[in-house]
This record gives C-alpha cells, sequence and structure tokens, in this order.
C-alpha cells in the first residue's frame, strides 16, 4: 500500500507556512483590483529587482527561514527551484504591491523628498535582514527608481501593442487580459489552492 503523506509529483505542503499561501491569494487580489497589463508589466520588473536586492543579502534570513518550513528534512542543495520560488513569494508579492500603487510608484518617480518616502515606505514593508552595504545603498535608491520608470515604460508599450491589435482585428480584446492573468498566475505556487 502506497504512502500519501508525503509530496506527490514534485508537489510540496505550504501548511507550515502559510504566508506563502496569503501572499498567493494576495497576487490573485493585485490582478483583480490594479490593471491586469500594469500587474503584468510590473511582474517581471519585481522579480529582476527583488533577485538583485536578494544577491545583495536584503531578505536571505526570510527566505531560508520560509524554505526550512516547506521542506525542514531536505538537504539545501536538494531543494528544488519550485520552493525557492515559494519562498521568495510573500516578499516579491509586498514589491508588487509596492510598484503597482499609483501613489507609491508615482512617489518613486516623483522629487526627492517624494523619492525619499517611498525609500521608507520600502524599508517598512520589507526591513532587510541586515543593512546594505554602504556602496549598496546608492545603487538601492537609483534601482528602486528605475524600476519604476520601466515599469511604466512596459505598461505603456503593452497598451500599444494592444491597440494596435485591436484596431487590425475584429472584436474587442477586453476578454485578453483575463487570459494573460490566468496563464501568469498558473506560474506561481498554490495556484490549485
Amino acid at each position: 500500500m502506497a504512502n500519501f503523506a508525503g509530496p506527490i509529483d514534485g508537489q510540496f505542503s505550504l501548511n507550515r507556512a502559510p504566508e506563502i499561501v496569503h501572499a498567493q491569494r494576495r497576487l490573485h487580489r493585485l490582478f483583480r483590483r490594479r490593471t491586469a497589463r500594469r500587474v503584468l508589466a510590473a511582474y517581471q520588473e519585481c522579480v529582476d529587482f527583488w533577485r538583485e536586492l536578494a544577491k545583495h543579502g536584503y531578505a536571505v534570513n526570510r527566505t531560508e527561514r520560509l524554505l526550512d518550513l516547506i521542506a525542514p528534512e531536505e538537504p539545501i542543495a536538494h531543494r528544488s527551484y519550485a520552493m525557492r520560488e515559494a519562498a521568495l513569494l510573500p516578499d516579491l508579492v509586498e514589491v508588487l504591491g509596492l510598484y503597482t500603487s499609483p501613489v507609491w510608484r508615482h512617489r518613486a518617480l516623483g522629487s526627492p523628498r517624494d523619492v525619499q518616502l517611498f525609500h521608507r515606505e520600502f524599508v517598512r514593508r520589507l526591513s532587510p535582514d541586515r543593512q546594505l552595504r554602504t556602496t549598496a545603498i546608492p545603487w538601492f535608491r537609483r534601482e528602486a527608481t528605475l524600476v519604476a520608470e520601466r515599469i511604466n515604460e512596459r505598461a505603456d508599450e503593452q497598451e500599444r501593442q494592444l491597440m494596435r491589435i485591436a484596431s487590425a482585428a475584429p472584436g474587442t480584446p477586453e476578454g485578453w487580459p483575463p487570459l494573460i492573468m490566468r496563464r501568469l498566475l498558473r506560474g506561481t505556487p498554490s495556484h490549485a489552492r
């Protein structure tokens, strides 16, 4: 008789890490509340930005803690890519929420005082596990602003492409963003929940 208590076909339990499930639900809410094209434009930029911050040790302890909760018996070298992505999801969704907010994105692109407020809010929501090195602080501030600029550029480009397609093809593209959303969400952890 087979033992079905363990993970099957590469799946793993998130029972000990409910913040990952909450992050997935929040990601779904972001897609419902914000413009889908804006969230899609921000998603990849936020992933890249968060990975760069992780290389600087910004939130290593939180990610490792979640990995230990997901797979406590597995050695670090054998943890799958899906597990690592699941452990990054709560912080990634927090960054995405910040950048998809029109108010905070505007602050990231605004005056020096607005940019300073944006950085304070970023650190408040996602406090670093350890302080960035002195040389990384200017990079962090500059990159946080550049991410907001790239998100705006990407969203504007997607809007232009959609308008070109809509003008060339019969029918309206209102149904397209939900299809794109489903395709993106299908690749995220705990999609079936």
